[in-house]
């Protein structure tokens, strides 16, 4: 098949089994989780530069890959056991490991929106128990998606989403970060916010969303912090 038919396959299964539960139990039964999670490794981040043909076949592997992870998202949200199959599958593990240190910022945003579901939904999902592994490396990754590129427009739904996968996790481990944590958040949601205001206006409910966020992770940073102190 074709690329663009492969991407046309994805995309149509995508559309059928958002909230579809009866379709999601087909797909689920025929071995399509096992087939999608599968599928999984060739969307690896692309490393170097490309030369102009390798450019065109990442460009349509990148396509390829926000197409598998939607339909993935489609069919293990609202279902708690869907989402422990995936867990052993390794879907989590992955958009954990390189959905959100991708090159590509779609899937970046798709795999932080769909880890903070699935956590939201599955509260025990066992890819918790790797975070403290990737403390550092996982704090670093979400405070730059905060940021987002100094050199860019401000996107603010990179932002948003990352501090929605932080304050997710904060709920879930509110002692997993280190103790700087809290100072960077900090510094990253000023400069994110200040751009943000130069970009859509000081006041825009975008940019207010944002700091609103990051309150809210604060409180959290701050609360255990407090219970940190009193142990």
């Amino acid at each position: 098949r074709s690329p663009g038919t492969r991407r046309l396959v994805l995309w149509t299964l995508g559309v059928t089994v958002q909230n579809n539960p009866s379709v999601q139990a087909d797909l689920v039964g025929l071995g399509g989780l096992q087939r999608l999670a599968s599928r999984l490794p060739r969307c690896g981040a692309a490393a170097g530069a490309p030369a102009a043909a390798q450019d065109r076949e990442e460009a349509e592997d990148l396509q390829y890959c926000g197409k598998l992870l939607f339909t993935l998202s489609g069919l293990v949200k609202n279902n708690a056991t869907t989402q422990a199959s995936a867990t052993e599958l390794g879907v989590f593990d992955w958009l954990l490991r390189v959905g959100i240190t991708h090159s590509s910022v779609a899937v970046v945003k798709k795999s932080l929106g769909l880890l903070e579901t699935a956590l939201a939904q599955s509260p025990d999902l066992q890819v918790l128990e790797t975070l403290p592994h990737l403390r550092e490396e996982l704090a670093r990754t979400l405070l730059a998606h905060v940021r987002g590129p100094a050199a860019e427009r401000v996107d603010p739904d990179l932002a948003e989403k990352a501090l929605r996968l932080i304050n997710r996790i904060l709920s879930l481990r509110p002692m997993l970060f280190a103790p700087s944590f809290g100072p960077e958040l900090a510094a990253a949601v000023h400069d994110v916010t200040q751009r943000c205001d130069g970009a859509f206006g000081a006041g825009d409910g975008l940019c207010v969303g944002l700091a609103g966020l990051a309150g809210h992770a604060n409180l959290m940073l701050t609360a255990s912090d407090i219970a940190d102190e009193d142990l």
